[in-house]
């Protein structure tokens, strides 16, 4: 048998693990109900129909990134909102750049190029589109050295700010464009997106 003395503390560590168990679910659910609450104000779907998923293989260095889908539609447009180590929301006002460079700035510290431009793709006005990489769309990437570019996987470099590169494709559009962003040591982040197209062709006047 467990000791008196010995079984009153483990019954104390169990409920002060419950209690911190159940904290953590409260604030979760508020978490929850704040992207649900972006995601119909932000697209103009009913809360009812918001469901909110985790994205997991964004996940690192204290940031957690989710999804948001409305259940009655077709899932080609989702809500992106990350929650900070300090518990800030990100994404929930989806304009400007304030939100991809909390994220960069927080979370980036030794995170790959990849991560940083679909960071910057979902949590920037600025940028849309598919992030193409070395094994990305092969048409995408076609099309970017038949405009006579030399396309490139997103590369990082770090010098007096941290400097990002990389393609995306707007797939509606079929066109890729070139990003090029730089996040400044105060948090400030520039970013450049310029259209890559082929020259057109010469018709045959007659």
């Amino acid at each position: 048998m467990i000791p008196r003395a010995r079984r009153a503390l483990l019954l104390l560590g169990l409920a002060m693990a419950a209690a911190e168990t159940d904290g953590r679910e409260a604030m979760d659910e508020v978490t929850r109900e704040r992207m649900v609450a972006a995601a119909a104000r932000t697209y103009r779907w009913s809360a009812a129909d918001v469901e909110v998923r985790p994205h997991e293989e964004l996940d690192r260095a204290g940031c957690r990134f989710f999804i948001a889908v409305n259940t009655r539609e077709p899932a080609h447009v989702v809500g992106n909102y990350a929650l900070l180590p300090d518990r800030r929301l990100a994404g929930v006002n989806p304009t400007g750049n304030a939100a991809a460079a909390a994220l960069l700035q927080a979370c980036g510290q030794g995170a790959p190029a990849d991560w940083w431009a679909d960071v910057l793709v979902r949590f920037s006005d600025q940028v849309g589109g598919l992030v193409l990489t070395a094994d990305g769309n092969p048409f995408a990437i076609r099309k970017v050295k038949d405009a006579g570019v030399e396309f490139a996987a997103p590369v990082l470099t770090r010098d007096d700010a941290t400097r990002l590169s990389f393609f995306v494709m707007d797939i509606g559009l079929g066109v890729p464009s070139r990003v090029q962003a730089v996040l400044s040591d105060d948090g400030t982040l520039d970013i450049q997106v310029t259209p890559v197209q082929a020259p057109a062709r010469a018709g045959n006047g007659r």
